[in-house]
């Protein structure tokens, strides 16, 4: 079976999504069962899957060449060039009967190109992976955007998604959705028997393997900047925990570093704060086991792969509260009002000096990670599979 991923909107090569993590998984254990796979991507794209171990063939619709996170600017005139590429290179290539088609993204750009290849011979599956905020409602974004009016960036991610759905309703044979998100769909017009639910799975093989040298870290968070995620929440908390504990010490891994470095100097906090950036695998569950806590102050989740190898290592994690974490996280965290920087610094200080209480919820954290795997992400993907060519 032949299996085309549509990558269309990645810029960068050092700054990978959950949604890059969960495709990944997938297309390596398609590889190793066999399957063809192509992915349809630009030369970025093609640097950021090379980099986490898949070699396969890949289409490229774009010869950037960014490593770094790319401006909004150029995103938003990269974007429709692109789609019309890939529309004109999936239309022209010789695609078997039966070809799956699996976007990388539920965005509209990742889908677009997928709507203009006969239904005959292809079958299509979109992915669900995050509600997008509507950026109209005032009492879902983070308070320290000033301007009340959305922003440009929030208005579009918002509008595309539900564009987008209107392909989960009508163009694709199943929803590969995250499953605290499946009354969501069905809510949406999407019937039951198309959607198939997963929750991510961890690399336990890295996970285990890395080897800690001590508790270096009070604290660590991972990702990619989105005002949505917290980030400069992230920054003012750590500032208040230093306010008390003046020698605390976090670690910041992934892309949001580099954007976060001046808001960092303004508040002359470089002593406390390490920005690692983009790391390897190895680098950062070895970089989780050296620290005491995960912090994640995000607005907007639903379903973290950095909560899930934070829990895997045995970190309890501390973040806003957020409905979705009850059903995927009952223990193992402890949740704060949205929004409110200092109850959440006053709890990463109490936990900080409450040994005991750090040990029973890195139990817990544990316990709760050890039902993921990659291998039920597999089954369940290939479920869906079964029900579609019958």
């Amino acid at each position: 079976m032949d299996f085309v991923v549509i990558a269309v909107g990645i810029f960068s090569s050092k700054s990978v999504t959950g949604g890059d993590v969960i495709l990944s998984e997938l297309a390596k254990k398609l590889v190793r069962q066999g399957e063809r796979v192509v992915i349809l991507t630009s030369k970025t794209g093609e640097a950021a899957f090379r980099g986490q171990g898949l070699d396969v063939e890949y289409w490229i619709i774009a010869n950037d060449e960014g490593t770094s996170e790319a401006s909004f600017l150029r995103v938003l005139s990269g974007l429709p060039v692109r789609m019309v590429k890939a529309t004109y290179v999936l239309r022209k290539k010789k695609l078997v009967k039966g070809t799956i088609l699996f976007t990388c993204t539920d965005l509209l750009y990742d889908i677009f190109p997928t709507l203009f290849i006969s239904g005959n011979r292809v079958k299509r599956i979109f992915p669900f992976y995050q509600i997008m905020p509507n950026p109209f409602n005032l009492s879902v974004r983070p308070p320290n955007q000033k301007c009340r009016v959305p922003t440009l960036r929030q208005a579009l991610a918002y509008l595309q998604q539900r564009l987008s759905l209107w392909g989960h309703r009508h163009a694709c044979d199943f929803v590969f959705s995250l499953s605290y998100l499946q009354d969501f769909l069905i809510k949406e017009g999407i019937t039951e028997r198309k959607i198939v639910g997963f929750v991510p799975g961890i690399d336990w093989e890295a996970a285990n393997n890395a080897v800690a040298s001590g508790k270096r870290y009070d604290a660590c968070w991972m990702g990619r900047y989105h005002p949505m995620r917290g980030c400069e929440d992230l920054i003012s908390i750590w500032e208040l925990v230093c306010k008390e504990k003046g020698e605390a010490k976090l670690a910041i891994i992934g892309s949001a570093g580099k954007i976060l470095e001046p808001l960092i100097r303004e508040k002359h906090l470089e002593n406390n704060i390490d920005i690692l950036g983009f790391v390897t695998d190895e680098v950062k569950f070895k970089t989780i086991k050296e620290s005491k806590m995960l912090i994640f102050p995000s607005y907007n989740e639903s379903g973290s792969t950095t909560i899930n190898d934070g829990m895997a290592c045995g970190l309890p994690v501390i973040a806003y509260d957020l409905s979705v974490y009850k059903s995927m996280y009952p223990r193992g965290m402890l949740e704060v009002p949205l929004g409110n920087q200092g109850v959440f610094a006053s709890e990463v200080i109490k936990l900080l000096k409450e040994d005991g209480r750090r040990e029973q919820l890195s139990v817990e954290a544990k316990e709760i990670a050890s039902q993921w795997s990659w291998e039920r992400v597999f089954e369940n993907f290939l479920s869906g599979i079964t029900c579609v060519g019958k």
